[in-house]
């Protein structure tokens, strides 16, 4: 019985008309040079597979990552950011405009900047925005503060935020009747 590759070698032989030894390997590489005559000398090994290559629920999970929102646009990723920040604090579903949620949502959007801002050290415009963002907390926590103590407290403890805000007074600091000395007071009435 003829191996494969002798049989190769014999087809060839015949068809090309030469006397060529069925047995000589090195005759039939010499005479097919092609890829696909060279496969057929051997016989075909099963599919291995490579090393370092994933199975199918690493490969599920890589592809998770690759599409996952930290990998895709930066205004996608705030915005579910946003979304999350509203769920998580809304008082009823749907609710956008409670000061918590107010609070809750310029509070993301100052980190969101802050980041920005690291690498961007010289966006001037932004750093104006972060401004008014920060009033805008300030006077909603000023807000929420005078009008429910115990809403801004829990707010602010699960924001992470300090109570640094003093006194509600506005005019406290300013005219204070107790600064002056008596000798300034005798001069100013003469």
């Amino acid at each position: 019985m003829l191996s494969r590759g002798s049989a190769l070698l014999a087809r060839i032989a015949a068809s090309v008309g030469t006397g060529i030894n069925a047995s000589s390997h090195e005759t039939l590489r010499a005479i097919c040079t092609s890829v696909a005559s060279l496969r057929m000398l051997h016989e075909p090994l099963a599919p291995t597979r490579p090393p370092g290559t994933l199975d199918g629920a690493e490969k599920a999970n890589l592809v998770e990552a690759y599409l996952s929102l930290e990998n895709g646009p930066r205004a996608d990723y705030i915005r579910s950011q946003l979304r999350s920040v509203q769920q998580e604090f809304q008082r009823f579903p749907g609710d956008t405009g409670s000061t918590e949620v107010q609070v809750a949502m310029l509070t993301a959007k100052i980190k969101a900047l802050a980041e920005h801002l690291t690498t961007h050290r010289k966006d001037h415009n932004s750093r104006r925005g972060l401004q008014g963002m920060l009033n805008k907390r300030r006077s909603l926590l000023q807000y929420l503060r005078r009008t429910n103590f115990d809403a801004y407290v829990a707010l602010i403890g699960r924001l992470g935020l300090k109570d640094n805000y003093g006194r509600q007074d506005r005019f406290s600091v300013r005219y204070k009747a107790a600064t002056r000395s008596p000798l300034v007071a005798e001069n100013v009435a003469n």
